[in-house]
């Protein structure tokens, strides 16, 4: 179910990719990280289906004369080593996320698209949003980015209850700022998406398609808030360390959950 769950959403990315595969690249970059994933201030205590595992990562950001294509793929206990918190054998889930920025000509805005898939054999959990955004800074002072939209939901449970369909707006916000400490040379990257359910999608049908909010066990308002500190240290050779504040977002419930990632990388 979870590599059914993610080729799907691949192939949707797969089936975009192609239709602007003719335009010229200008800078792309592969980063290939393995980590660490530690729940923090009484996050597990709150949340009994999470534990603290390690996890490889594979990151794209690709430049074109249209904008920009970033994703990443992230594979949770890969090989099993982490126990849950009940001492049995851990599971292992699956993370796609991939941005779309189309830019509108020579002005600061853009067509965004942007999808989020979580899935193991627990749960599967798919968060697509489209809208319209707006970009802007230079790399000495911090290059950001604002978009917002509408927000298309999927999903299953462990019970084997589905749901699909709009289910309200969405945004997401970059902000990312170069620079250098004692001739080292880091980067702080800030970043936050989210979503707020409209009620007439909870409470009823929408273009034929069937949502019902509680199967995922979602509350009103779903986020991810993260702050980041970057180390370059070499042209090739890096290591990131991540603070996220996240709540009824990618698998996890609506209690407020404290997340601790550090990852080490090597780019190609």
């Amino acid at each position: 179910m979870l590599i059914k769950s993610m080729a799907s959403g691949l192939t949707l990315i797969t089936i975009m990719a192609g239709s602007i595969a003719q335009a010229e690249v200008r800078t792309s970059s592969n980063t290939l990280s393995l980590g660490h994933i530690q729940h923090i201030s009484g996050t597990l205590e709150k949340s009994p289906n999470k534990f603290n595992l390690q996890y490889l990562r594979w990151d794209n950001r690709t430049t074109y004369d249209w904008g920009n294509f970033t994703q990443f793929l992230q594979i949770d206990n890969p090989f099993k080593h982490s126990d849950n918190q009940s001492g049995e054998e851990g599971i292992t889930t699956g993370k796609h996320w991939v941005s779309f920025n189309y830019h509108l000509g020579d002005s600061p805005f853009h067509l965004w698209t942007q999808n989020y898939l979580v899935a193991n054999e627990v749960i599967t959990e798919d968060n697509f949003y489209y809208g319209l955004g707006i970009h802007g800074g230079n790399p000495r002072t911090g290059l950001w980015n604002i978009n917002a939209g509408l927000h298309y939901v999927m999903g299953r449970n462990p019970f084997g209850e589905s749901l699909h369909g709009h289910a309200g707006e969405a945004f997401a916000a970059t902000y990312v700022n170069p620079f250098q400490l004692y001739g080292q040379n880091l980067s702080f990257i800030f970043y936050t998406e989210g979503f707020r359910p409209n009620r007439r999608y909870r409470e009823q049908s929408f273009s034929g398609s069937h949502l019902d909010w509680d199967t995922l066990g979602k509350g009103s308002i779903g986020y991810l808030a993260s702050t980041s500190l970057r180390w370059n240290i070499t042209n090739t050779l890096s290591t990131t360390l991540t603070y996220k504040n996240q709540s009824n977002y990618g698998g996890y419930s609506s209690d407020t959950n404290h997340i601790i990632e550090y990852r080490i990388g090597l780019s190609f």
